[in-house]
């Protein structure tokens, strides 16, 4: 019998991206992580952070195609 090992994607996290760039708080994080949660996670963090008003769409994007 072989065990396999089951791993997460190592691609970076949107709230990471965007933090290492300075565009998001730890403050903005969570709220986004905190609408996110309200919603039953229906909506993207990213799509809850621009709604939220917390980042523009423009650095979304580019966070999206580092």
């Amino acid at each position: 019998m072989h065990m396999f090992m089951v791993t997460k994607s190592a691609r970076p996290r949107i709230g990471d991206l965007l933090r290492e760039d300075g565009l998001l708080s730890d403050g903005g994080l969570e709220r986004g992580l905190s609408a996110q949660r309200r919603t039953g996670r229906e909506i993207r963090l990213g799509s809850a952070l621009v709604g939220l008003g917390v980042i523009t769409e423009e650095a979304l994007l580019s966070a999206l195609t580092r």
